[in-house]
């Protein structure tokens, strides 16, 4: 009985041709990388190093990625929900870290809950006033994931745009406001105003991450003339000199 395999038999000519149809293959898009490699999504992924991968106009709705390192993975217009399974995952500084705290800190506090919800439901103006002043409160420890949240549940881009904005004064840690900032990209990628906002927070404040090199190439040639300022050209021009 053999207990030594050749280099042969482990690298078949099938896994050579497929290798070198995968680093000819020019579609950057992840989902399409699966099916090229015909790879299960519900199996394949779990425990995988998934580090820094861009999930730009991916559905990962239905992947396993249980046990996998997805720290620094970013995406615009990514599509997941309940049945990604992210259980025992690494997601630090990723898409899916602000979605899941915020998740479970809404289900652990019904109040505060329904508060969100009369928020979002209020008159534009009055929602903004409202979200300034929770901010603006030392006092109330949860107004900023209260403003957080109504940033996700309203659909209004003023409201958006304002409270986007009023988080950027008052946010303590870096990673945390990276974290909600991916998301907006991950789930609001057609609101070019609320997207403007978010490129120029991260150029601003995180520009030395590495995780934020998808978003800035997925819009390098963004169709929107809002997206073609300063902002598009530095951005270019920094991570050229990297």
């Amino acid at each position: 009985m053999k207990t030594n395999p050749t280099l042969d038999e482990l690298i078949t000519p099938n896994v050579l041709e497929l290798s070198a149809r995968f680093l000819s293959f020019e579609n950057t898009n992840f989902n399409a990388h699966v099916q090229l490699l015909s790879l299960d999504p519900t199996a394949d992924f779990r425990f995988a190093d998934l580090s820094g991968v861009d999930f730009t106009n991916s559905d990962v709705r239905g992947y396993d990625f249980t046990g996998a390192d997805l720290q620094g993975a970013t995406g615009v217009n990514v599509r997941w929900d309940k049945t990604t399974i992210l259980d025992q995952a690494n997601i630090g500084d990723s898409l899916f870290s602000y979605r899941l705290a915020r998740d479970r800190f809404l289900a652990d506090n019904p109040a505060i809950a329904r508060q969100v919800t009369r928020l979002k439901n209020d008159y534009w103006c009055n929602t903004i006033l409202g979200v300034e002043k929770l901010l603006r409160d030392k006092k109330n420890r949860h107004g900023i994931r209260i403003a957080r949240a109504v940033f996700d549940e309203t659909s209004d881009t003023v409201v958006r745009s304002n409270v986007l904005l009023f988080m950027r004064l008052t946010v303590d840690s870096g990673e945390e406001h990276r974290q909600f900032i991916y998301n907006i990209f991950a789930s609001h990628a057609e609101q070019t105003n609320v997207i403007v906002a978010g490129i120029r927070a991260l150029n601003a404040l995180y520009s030395d991450q590495k995780a934020n090199l998808n978003i800035f190439m997925a819009y390098l040639n963004h169709k929107d003339a809002l997206v073609e300022l300063r902002d598009r050209r530095d951005l270019r021009g920094r991570w050229r000199a990297r």
